[in-house]
């Protein structure tokens, strides 16, 4: 297989189509001045799939994200669907204020990623990989690493991803974090140099921020072939 692309061309599994369109409804809460999605209003877009789109209660507008049992989801690998399903039961929750909170504490998690690098009328490359945040409730920071990806071919085998995507001083304001500074360097297995820079944010869950779910936004650049992609993506992590 000759890899020029992040990991094969022709790469139709749908890992996350469109997923961080996932506007949020608790207001950004990173006071980075940079928000994830232009005009989102944090609850509007819901299309009623079943995905808590158009309920006001979710934590984000999931109604891009596929639904559980629907043809985009059946086609997905086990972790995938996994993550999706944990991201949308978690969504359905409330964020909870760490304001009370002291110490530090670190979350240890997965996040999906996909690039608008397909033709019209098919899916872009999509990628699993790991997550770990460490969260400073005294400074009110969050900082984090994103690492060993895997993507799939047509034929759903593992492709390893090295290198790694970083944030700093994501600022806490309530339950939520942001951070405009999430950036990388990845490499697919001929070695080929893709560069990511882009936003994260994150809102905390359950008694004690016991969970973190989160979306992410970004544009990753193929230095070899000269051209940018748009990648978007959403994680879930539990406290460790």
């Amino acid at each position: 297989m000759h890899i020029k692309r992040l990991v094969a061309l022709g790469l139709l599994i749908p890992l996350l189509t469109a997923v961080a369109a996932c506007g949020s409804s608790t207001s950004g809460g990173s006071g980075t001045g940079e928000p994830i999605n232009d005009g989102g209003d944090g609850n509007g877009g819901g299309n009623g799939n079943g995905n808590g789109g158009g309920n006001e209660d979710s934590v984000y507008d999931a109604s891009n994200i596929p639904a559980p049992g629907s043809a985009e989801y059946n086609l997905l690998n086990p972790s995938g669907q996994a993550l999706i399903d944990e991201f949308l039961a978690r969504n359905a929750g409330e964020g909870f204020d760490v304001g009370g909170l002291d110490g530090s504490a670190t979350y240890s998690g997965t996040v999906g990623m996909v690039l608008d690098n397909a033709p019209e009328g098919q899916t872009g490359t999509s990628v699993l990989g790991d997550i770990g945040l460490t969260a400073n409730f005294d400074t009110a920071l969050v900082s984090g690493v994103l690492d060993s990806f895997l993507a799939y071919d047509d034929e759903a085998d593992d492709i390893p991803i090295t290198g790694s995507l970083t944030f700093s001083n994501g600022v806490i304001t309530g339950s939520s974090f942001g951070a405009a500074n999430l950036g990388g360097s990845l490499f697919n297995p001929a070695s080929e140099e893709f560069q990511f820079t882009g936003t994260i944010e994150g809102t905390f869950l359950t008694d004690g921020a016991g969970q973190v779910i989160g979306i992410l936004d970004g544009t990753v650049f193929d230095v070899e072939e000269g051209f940018t992609d748009k990648v978007e993506g959403i994680f879930s992590a539990d406290r460790n």
